[in-house]
C-alpha cells in the first residue's frame, strides 16, 4: 500500500499566484501525485496561462466552475 498525495488549489481570477502556486508545488522534493484546481470560473484567462507556461501537466486536474455571480455554497460551487 503506497500513500498517495494531492495537492488541492483553488482559485478565482489569480493567474499570476496560481502559476507561482503550481510552481512551487511542482519543486517540492515529494511532489502530489494528482494536483487539482478548482477554477471559480476566473475570467483573466488563467486556463490559458498555465497551459502556455506548461503547468497544465498530466498528474493535473483542472475543475472550471461556472461564474454565477452568487457566493459559493457548501460545495463549493459558485
Amino acid at each position: 500500500m503506497s500513500n498517495q498525495v494531492a495537492a488541492v488549489v483553488v482559485t478565482y481570477n489569480r493567474k499570476a499566484i496560481l502559476c507561482q502556486c503550481l510552481a512551487a508545488i511542482h519543486g517540492q522534493t515529494r511532489r502530489p501525485d494528482r494536483i487539482i484546481i478548482m477554477d471559480n470560473g476566473s475570467a483573466d484567462g488563467t486556463y490559458e496561462e498555465l497551459a502556455a507556461q506548461g503547468l497544465l501537466t498530466a498528474d493535473t486536474v483542472f475543475v472550471r466552475f461556472p461564474r454565477t455571480g452568487a457566493p459559493p455554497g457548501p460545495s463549493g460551487r459558485a
